[in-house]
């Protein structure tokens, strides 16, 4: 039995597993498939880039560990609608490099400006100077919202000013903005762009963009060349690890 931690068996196992095969293959490593309920009970599945751990970052220590996994989504895609409804999902994570597979299951909380944090995700993250330190406050939560839409190519972030994902395609403006830079935070902490159009479209922008926080609590990893397969499970006490057959 692993006992409560932020860095469990599965966590240590899946981001060393990760950047391996990042190093091997690319980013592109970083897709996983994110399979959610429908409105109408019917499932959804789709693919999306894992962003990190929250409060993490794979090169620099922020100060902070967590469990969360992190994903950026536009809040009026039809996902995010189905999460409110029931937030379970499932994610299949093919690591093509090492030849493995991570099912992970859970459930997801939004975080955005429509979308409060849910104060039970605290015990998620810790700070890793003083443990007694804890994300309560709603500025902790910003702060990794802010982060991650600084870390957005200005391309990616420019569609979040767009029209919403999903709907009827209309002919596109000759002068839609392909990208949105950001060239600097003013003494307020707004995001600034030195044109006047495109920082209406950056305010925009930002709006819409939202935080995915995926908790775990089952994971089932399969090593295809060896047909290892093992369950980590959450406990009330910590993880159990569990050996299956293939």
């Amino acid at each position: 039995m692993d006992t409560m931690t932020l860095s469990p068996v599965w966590k240590k196992l899946l981001a060393r597993q990760l950047q391996a095969n990042i190093e091997k293959l690319g980013p592109s490593e970083s897709y996983v498939s994110l399979a959610t309920v429908r409105l109408d009970g019917t499932p959804a599945n789709r693919t999306v880039v894992f962003r990190g751990f929250a409060g993490e970052h794979h090169e620099h220590d922020l100060g902070w560990e967590s469990d969360l996994l992190t994903i950026t989504c536009d809040q009026r895609s039809a996902k995010v609608k189905e999460i409110k409804k029931n937030p379970s999902y499932e994610v299949n994570w093919w690591m093509s490099g090492t030849q493995e597979q991570f099912r992970l299951h859970g459930h997801i909380h939004v975080y955005g400006d429509q979308h409060q944090i849910d104060r039970s995700l605290s015990s998620h993250v810790r700070n890793t100077k003083d443990a007694t330190k804890t994300p309560v406050q709603a500025d902790w939560w910003e702060g990794e919202r802010r982060r991650q839409w600084l870390a957005l190519g200005d391309g990616l972030r420019a569609t979040f000013a767009q029209e919403a994902p999903g709907e009827p395609k209309i002919q596109e403006p000759d002068n839609q903005v392909r990208r949105l830079e950001i060239d600097n935070v003013d003494e307020q902490g707004r995001f600034c762009n030195k044109d006047a159009a495109k920082q209406a479209l950056l305010d925009k922008g930002y709006k819409n963009f939202v935080l995915l926080f995926l908790t775990v609590s089952r994971v089932d990893h399969l090593l295809l060349p060896t047909g290892e397969r093992t369950l980590y499970e959450q406990q009330q006490d910590g993880w159990r690890t569990v050996p299956l057959t293939g």
